[in-house]
């Protein structure tokens, strides 16, 4: 049930360096098996491993006190990496892919619609959807894919609390021209060589269609929206009455579509992920899965689960927090170096790359007991606590993942909503993951639904 081959042969130095190539570095060898070879390097080399890539130096680091200097303490030093060049053409200038002040502003301008207490004002809606979404599912009598279930279910509740648009319209005009653009950023965050998109090749000819079409869709429900006399209660009505204290200025329609194409992916992609992760890894854990649904009997029985209720429930929270830390969507952070900077036990220069993988850091066997077993209760230990830098599955610092409250609570929503009425099983023992810009299950996530009772939500 892991993301990596814990029974192969213990990675050397010298097994590494054999995969190292000598001008492109460890780009071929991390091209070929991403999560495979940084566990293999980090095993290797310890928490600083050290190489190259097309001659610029690179830095794989698991260190907490490291992890904090480059996301919290001087992040003010470090820009993102090239990497974020690939998904800035589907995303724009966002949240996740713009820098310096011009992310420090719409940070502050977005900070209103994500703030806790109107987030938690959602439950009702996100507990309402799931259960429209359970009473859609089609009756199948044997296993089926959950990732795309998921997905769907995801899309709903990211429309229903973001956009109110008609979700088949949505799904239908929105759902495969982004897939298609994230594969396209994917395979050039890959490439060590890209040809430039202005070539006219098919392949770009429709790239630059999907993104035309995206561009459409997301101006028009925007445009819809300003036009309407009837203010939405969602995310992007808040977006769009954000106002600057000081210079009373808003968001302009770029830049709120820029704004709404991040949270599809960070909304959508991240979340389906992550619930497919962590309903499969219930059906391997009948223990911890027994423990979760008589924790959801005794706090709200057949009731909907509301933001109190979410908050008498820590098992719920912990084991939504365990698929988290096993299996982080967001898998991998790059950073550059802007200036030479000074970190605990390492040293920077200007240019350097640093690559800070959370799914690689939340098995390091000196910080976690057990890392490799599935085990909620660890976020429930007081005396376990982790410390920053050690479980980060939402970044940190001042880039954290701006929805982090958002998804935690669609996530602990979902989860609980669907397991209150199903009990799951599967016979699917492995599962290898695809990294991607999010670590996404790589074969179908085969899980059977059995209705607990015949009582309908």
């Amino acid at each position: 049930m892991l993301p990596f081959d814990i029974n192969a042969p213990k990675a050397t130095r010298q097994s590494v360096d054999r995969e190292i190539k000598p001008i492109a570095g460890i780009g071929p060898a991390f091209k070929a098996d991403p999560i495979g070879f940084l566990k293999r390097f980090s095993d290797a080399y310890g928490p600083i491993a050290e190489s190259t890539l097309l001659g610029r130096r690179v830095i794989l680091t698991t260190d907490p006190a490291i992890i904090q200097g480059v996301l919290r303490t001087q992040a003010k030093h470090f820009t993102k990496g090239r990497e974020y060049d690939a998904l800035r053409f589907v995303l724009g200038e966002g949240l996740l892919t713009s820098e310096g002040s011009f992310h420090r502003h719409q940070r502050k301008l977005s900070q209103g619609a994500f703030h806790h207490r109107k987030i938690t004002e959602l439950v009702p809606v996100m507990q309402q959807t799931t259960v429209d979404w359970i009473n859609r599912l089609p009756a199948i009598s044997g296993p089926f894919d959950v990732r795309s279930h998921m997905s769907d279910l995801a899309l709903s509740i990211l429309n229903a609390t973001l956009l109110k648009s008609n979700q088949t319209e949505l799904q239908q005009t929105i759902g495969n021209p982004l897939e298609y653009l994230l594969e396209d950023a994917n395979e050039r965050i890959g490439n060590l060589i890209n040809l430039p998109r202005w070539v006219p090749t098919p392949h770009h000819l429709k790239v630059a269609k999907h993104r035309r079409t995206l561009d459409g869709v997301v101006d028009r429900i925007i445009a819809e929206r300003k036009q309407s006399d009837t203010k939405q209660d969602d995310v992007l009505q808040a977006l769009i009455d954000s106002q600057d204290e000081d210079s009373g200025e808003r968001m302009s329609s770029e830049q709120l579509r820029f704004e709404v194409m991040t949270l599809f992916l960070a909304g959508h992609e991240t979340t389906a992920n992550a619930l497919s992760w962590t309903l499969w890894l219930l059906t391997l854990n009948r223990e911890v899965l027994s423990q979760l649904q008589q924790e959801i009997d005794t706090t709200i029985g057949q009731a909907p689960i509301t933001a109190d209720d979410l908050a008498q429930m820590p098992y719920l929270q912990a084991v939504f927090k365990e698929g988290l830390r096993m299996y982080p969507p967001a898998w991998a952070i790059s950073r550059r170096a802007k200036q030479a900077v000074e970190l605990p036990g390492l040293s920077l220069n200007k240019g350097d790359s640093l690559l800070i993988s959370p799914l690689i850091s939340h098995y390091r066997e000196d910080l976690w007991d057990s890392p490799y077993q599935f085990e909620p209760r660890r976020f429930m230990d007081k005396e376990r606590s982790h410390d920053r830098g050690t479980y980060f599955p939402f970044g940190d610092g001042p880039r954290v993942c701006i929805g982090s409250h958002f998804a935690t609570l669609e996530g602990t929503v979902a989860l609980a909503t669907i397991l209150q009425q199903f009990n799951i099983s599967s016979e699917v023992s492995h599962i290898p993951p695809l990294p991607l810009i999010t670590m996404r299950p790589g074969a179908e996530v085969l899980i059977k639904f059995t209705h607990r009772s015949d009582q309908k939500l």
